[in-house]
């Protein structure tokens, strides 16, 4: 394998592609080639259509093999939603054989983590810190603005929110607005 191509690999697209085996959407390129540069973004799409299982467990993923020591948090407001996004990432368990996978969390042998988990009390969800930490809120339109508010406080290098319309106010809202 050349450079070139190990480099590839190593981008949100190329990773998804090239290791997980996934097919995606133009609209879900554009994403994740967005989530190889450190930030916030925001993706407001209809159900159904693969946020969770084509874009924030890839990306969980990616993040947990390209950044050793790493740490990955998914959430959501209720737990139903953080469990199909866990299921999700355990869908690629074969291609991790040296990857431990419990009910909500994985860890690698370089030190990631990925976890799974609701907070109902913003200071349950403070308190996670690492240099490459990868926040992602599934059906974000249902987490309370406190939790978001205390998930911002972890200083995430990426924060991912994800979710179907909902409500004319909140924090998702905002991102658009």
């Amino acid at each position: 394998m050349t450079t070139t191509e190990i480099n590839l690999l190593a981008t949100p697209l190329g990773f998804v592609q090239g290791v997980l085996g996934l097919g995606c959407y133009p609209w879900a390129q554009k994403i994740l080639c967005g989530l190889d540069t450190p930030g916030k973004m925001a993706v407001r799409a209809a159900n159904g259509v693969g946020k969770t299982s084509r874009i924030g467990a890839p990306a969980a993923i990616w993040n947990a093999a390209v950044h050793p020591g790493s740490l990955t948090l998914c959430s959501a407001g209720v737990y139903r939603q953080v469990g199909e996004l866990i299921h999700a990432i355990h869908d690629h368990r074969g291609k991790f054989p040296a990857w431990e996978f419990l009910t909500d969390e994985i860890r690698t042998p370089q030190k990631s983590r990925i976890l799974g988990f609701t907070a109902d009390k913003p200071e349950l969800f403070e308190g996670f810190h690492s240099p490459h930490l990868l926040i992602v809120l599934d059906e974000c339109k249902a987490v309370p603005d406190s939790i978001y508010a205390a998930a911002l406080r972890c200083q995430p290098e990426r924060l991912m929110l994800l979710s179907s319309p909902g409500p004319c106010s909140g924090f998702f809202y905002d991102a658009f607005h």
